[in-house]
């Protein structure tokens, strides 16, 4: 009776083991609000209003134990800026919307704190694999419009370093909510002699994200 009571509990552990599901793996998706900084003061004028964009992928989570897991995201993420400049002198005025519209895959790599069941603290390390960038600029002066769009890919570098730090926090049901800011690390412009007229310019993005544990 001892040896069966014994090997009860033992299965009785081993499923439950089993049900902790170290492994966990989901969709994601939710919004980047993105702006871009210039370390020459002067050119933030041009490129550091707001821009939101849409975030969409999956990740994976290993959770060895019950304080600590290691996720990997793969995410495509539109990133960029979005400023609006207006000038008036008499009757004569003019404005200029200027948008770079800028889409990467992001994959972060995020080591995850579990304060609680459910809470999580997070930091990690994220490349981001540049897809496309453009630069859409519409002038109106005195009811006049012009629009010109131009790529602007080959200029810029195509992998992109961050830190990402963030919390999150899971349901019971699988349920998850995402919030993370990324430390830019990188310089976007490729040339040397154009950083050294506009500055160092990197990405400043923060997402919100909901994602479903499997």
């Amino acid at each position: 009776m001892k040896k069966l009571f014994t090997l009860v509990v033992a299965l009785v552990m081993v499923g439950t083991a089993v049900a902790q599901k170290p492994f966990t793996f989901g969709p994601k998706v939710g919004v980047n609000f993105a702006n871009l900084h210039s370390s020459n003061g002067d050119e933030n004028d041009e490129i550091s209003g707001l821009k939101a964009g849409l975030v969409i992928g999956g990740f994976v989570e290993y959770r060895p134990m019950n304080w600590f897991a290691v996720s990997a995201d793969v995410l495509y993420s539109q990133k960029g800026a979005q400023s609006d400049m207006t000038t008036t002198v008499g009757s004569y005025s003019s404005q200029v919307e200027n948008k770079y519209n800028l889409s990467y895959i992001d994959v972060p790599i995020m080591a995850n704190f579990y304060v609680t069941r459910g809470l999580a603290l997070k930091a990690g390390l994220q490349p981001s694999f540049l897809l496309s960038a453009k630069n859409k600029t519409e002038i109106n002066i005195n009811d006049q419009s012009e629009k010109e769009t131009l790529d602007v890919k080959k200029d810029m570098n195509s992998v992109d370093f961050a830190i990402p730090v963030g919390v999150s926090y899971t349901f019971n049901m699988g349920l998850m909510i995402d919030l993370r800011y990324n430390i830019a690390c990188t310089n976007l412009i490729k040339d040397k002699d154009a950083s050294d007229i506009a500055g160092n310019i990197k990405n400043r993005t923060v997402t919100l994200a909901v994602g479903w544990k499997f």
